[in-house]
């Protein structure tokens, strides 16, 4: 039954709704497969929709909502025009930076023209079931192919990436609902899916969108829900390690990780990468260097192995490379106000007693915590699907605050 009523209320959108819907997913959920070539294009056609709706009369109840949220409006459209500036007066390779001004500006009309709440909501039921399928292509790709195979998402790092966005959305999911079983099962797959790409950080992330959801929700179970989750991952992981190579391997990995005094081996190289961008930040303070210009600057200036193939791997370094005191106090403002304003979002929602808000504020929040974090180790400001996931987590919650301004009280508004 509740598959039933979860299908019926994507069908019960607008067939152009369905399409924005179906759009975000793929945009969220394409990894490092082809179709990630295609999600600035997708981007242009969701927006396109939304302009439609905008400019289209006829159409009584908007299925889109404008703004209000002014001060994180004028917040992006900073960082957009801060980024046009570099391609004119800093960037090393203006060519490189006019590419990520396009990309912003379209990540900018996100946050001006709002997806309504209902359209978020299906979105995110629908990308816990193509997640579950990106992450059986994925296994079934592995075991025909070997290790380097990622089904769907394209390779096995766009595997572990994306099954450990599903792992924060099955964790918040399992927290929030009673009966949550089937979430259970859904996690433990996507946290098997993880393991076996051995990629360390997504790991770490996948345990972690348990804590996150943990100590969020305010189901009073969770407690118990916890323990539980725990020991079946503890018994499952030892049988697992004991039957699956891959298992062993990702360990393995763990152990040198932490027991090596070779920093460059324990980050897998990311230290010389993190170096280098503090030395051209210390030359660049202010503005740095252009958006995205730390592979060419760095491939000019430096003659070590990693210089010019790699971005920073670190987007705070990467941020303070590349766009200098200001740019970095730009984005890390936007992050940081952005969460703060979805904590007091989700309070507000809970006293309201608003379950459909407070589950998508719940959403929001851990997807928002699932790219900060994996900032640190990862390239999420460079790569679309990345931002992307981004801006949908910010969306949300400033949809929501737009909703209840206009008094609609329902996800179904």
């Amino acid at each position: 039954m509740i598959r039933i009523k979860k299908n019926m209320e994507f069908l019960q959108l607008n067939s152009l709704v369905k399409l924005q819907v179906i759009l975000v997913v793929l945009c969220i959920f394409c990894g490092q497969s082809a179709l990630g070539a295609y999600v600035p294009h997708m981007m242009i056609l969701i927006s396109a929709i939304s302009f439609y709706f905008l400019c289209d009369k006829r159409i009584r109840f908007k299925p889109i909502y404008l703004s209000r949220r002014y001060g994180f409006c004028l917040l992006i459209a900073l960082i957009v025009l801060f980024i046009g500036w570099q391609v004119y007066f800093v960037s090393f390779n203006p060519d490189r930076t006019m590419v990520y001004f396009r990309r912003y500006f379209l990540y900018s009309v996100f946050f001006f023209f709002l997806l309504k709440p209902r359209s978020l909501y299906v979105a995110i039921k629908i990308s816990q079931g193509y997640a579950i399928l990106g992450g059986v292509t994925y296994l079934v790709d592995t075991f025909l192919n070997g290790p380097s195979a990622g089904g769907v998402f394209g390779t096995y790092h766009g595997a572990g990436m994306m099954m450990s966005v599903a792992c924060f959305m099955f964790a918040t999911d399992y927290f929030y609902y009673r009966q949550s079983r089937i979430k259970l099962i859904c996690y433990l797959f996507s946290l098997l899916c993880v393991v076996i790409s051995t990629k360390r950080m997504f790991m770490l992330l996948s345990v972690l969108g348990l804590a996150i959801p943990f100590v969020l929700t305010s189901n009073r179970a969770k407690i118990r829900k916890f323990f539980k989750i725990i020991s079946i991952i503890i018994v499952v992981g030892v049988l697992a390690y004991q039957l699956v190579p891959q298992v062993q391997n990702a360990f393995v990995r763990f152990t040198i990780s932490f027991l090596s005094d070779d920093e460059t081996i324990s980050s897998s190289g990311r230290n010389i990468l993190w170096g280098m961008a503090m030395e051209i930040f210390n030359n660049h303070k202010v503005v740095g260097v252009g958006f995205s210009n730390f592979i060419d600057y760095s491939g000019s200036y430096y003659s070590n192995p990693w210089a010019g193939v790699y971005h920073t791997h670190g987007i705070y370094y990467g941020l303070l490379a590349e766009t200098g005191i200001v740019g970095f106090a730009l984005f890390v403002t936007l992050f940081v106000s952005i969460l703060v304003s979805s904590l007091i979002q989700l309070r507000n929602v809970r006293k309201a007693g608003q379950k459909k808000y407070e589950y998508l504020m719940l959403h929001s929040i851990a997807l928002q915590m699932w790219f900060i974090i994996y900032g640190f180790t990862g390239n999420g400001i460079y790569d679309a699907n990345e931002f992307f996931l981004y801006t949908v987590a910010a969306t949300i919650m400033l949809s929501i605050k737009t909703a209840i301004i206009r008094g609609d009280l329902e996800v179904g508004s």
